[in-house]
């Protein structure tokens, strides 16, 4: 199927794909056509998702064009790779048994097209997550699932990486709206970035409400 749809793509070894990605995409009515030099590789972790990696170069042309200093902000990991989704929404984009076409499909066509978009117009084309730690928020604000100990445990492993952890532990241990955002800017929380504030407010209700105490549940992480 792969070799069908994108024939410039190759598979050079055991689940790397390399070449070219065309692009013939329509999301939301606006069709685009590109091209792409990527990398596909597995995860390196155990049922992880695999990762992509532009590699002709068009990240940094486009974040040139764009005053983009900071990669991050087109979605693009220190290491390289792009960031197609936040950390805590990867099972759902790409649950357990998926195959590398779903991955093309679901995942990398999206981020590609949004890349694509974001060169003509110097935003992307959908409502997006802030990278990092900030979206692990934002997305946690938002989340309609029911929350369990072992959701909060995996969000608070996510957060604990980050280097601005001890800020977002004060703030879910005791929200507070005029305090300093996480993000630095001195501005208040609910000010500066909203979607964080929504996201350590929730956390801070679904542990008290599930009973599992903020300062021995925040002090295992």
């Amino acid at each position: 199927m792969i070799s069908a749809r994108y024939p410039r793509l190759r598979l050079t070894e055991s689940g790397v794909v390399e070449g070219i990605l065309d692009l013939r995409a329509n999301f939301a009515g606006e069709e685009r056509n590109d091209s792409f030099a990527v990398h596909i590789a597995p995860s390196d972790e155990p049922l992880g998702m695999p990762t992509l990696t532009e590699v002709g170069g068009r990240t940094a042309e486009i974040a040139a064009k764009h005053g983009v200093k900071n990669l991050a902000d087109l979605h693009r990991n220190p290491g390289g790779s792009a960031c197609l989704c936040v950390k805590q929404d990867e099972r759902n984009r790409f649950p357990k048994g998926s195959t590398l076409a779903h991955f093309i499909e679901g995942l990398a066509v999206p981020y590609l097209f949004g890349l694509s978009h974001f060169d003509d117009t110097g935003k992307w084309p959908w409502p997006e997550y802030s990278h990092g730690a900030l979206g692990i928020a934002e997305y946690c604000g938002e989340a309609r699932d029911t929350p369990s100990p072992e959701s909060i445990a995996g969000t608070l492993d996510l957060l604990k990486k980050d280097a601005a952890w001890r800020e977002f532990g004060r703030q879910i241990r005791k929200p507070s709206a005029m305090r300093s955002c996480v993000c630095g800017s001195r501005k208040p929380i609910s000010r500066c970035h909203k979607g964080v504030w929504k996201g350590v407010q929730k956390l801070n209700h679904d542990i008290l409400g599930l009973g599992l105490g903020l300062r021995r549940t925040l002090q295992k992480h």
